[in-house]
């Protein structure tokens, strides 16, 4: 038994988290007559590089946004974009976490679902995002653990939150009880 909470303990702690941007700063900015802007930032977080091509595409899909783009190819949370005055550096970082969030989440669906068998048990793990105190993190321990289908659930300081589950579920499972709470979650790829 202990070997297993050891190797478990280790195979936690080796996890690469499908994260998110939690914070920006601004570089620089100019202003120009045609009521544009061009600003710099630099993001702190996590993106996975081979989405980088997808997420700039995505981000200048917006009405409001000319250009975007990660300008130092050996440092990919650097970024620039171009747009109307109505657009800051939070709601560039809002934007991509919400295109992230929606890029995990169809992996999700992709794979039709979210868990990882182990022994008759599945394991499912994700950042649960917009937790805003401990009291919130109490309300979603206890609105889980009163499910039926949750073997065990257990959300760190990162709020990171592994959820052990009796049976295989659907992706509307997960979403669904933190759409209730008013939270989002983003699916954390490797087990």
């Amino acid at each position: 038994m202990k070997k297993t909470i050891l190797i478990c303990t280790c195979i936690l702690c080796s996890f690469v988290i499908n994260a998110q941007i939690t914070s920006s700063k601004l570089i620089s900015t100019k202003t120009y007559e045609n009521q544009t802007q061009t600003s710099y930032l630099v993001l702190s977080g996590y993106i996975q590089e081979d989405f980088k091509e997808d997420l700039t595409k995505q981000i200048e899909n917006h009405p409001d946004i000319k250009k975007f783009s990660f300008y130092d190819n050996t440092n990919i949370m650097k970024c620039m974009f171009t747009s109307n005055l109505s657009i800051n550096e939070n709601q560039i970082v809002d934007l991509i976490n919400d295109i992230i969030s929606e890029y995990s989440l169809q992996k999700i669906v992709d794979k039709n679902s979210m868990v990882e068998k182990s022994n008759s048990l599945y394991v499912l793990k994700f950042n649960i995002l917009d937790i805003k105190n401990e009291s919130q993190k109490q309300q979603i321990l206890n609105s889980l653990t009163n499910n039926e289908l949750v073997f065990s659930v257990d959300i760190n300081s990162d709020n990171v939150c592994k959820l052990v589950l009796k049976e295989e579920i659907e992706i509307e499972f997960i979403v669904n009880i933190f759409e209730d709470l008013g939270l989002r979650v983003s699916l954390i790829d490797k087990l």
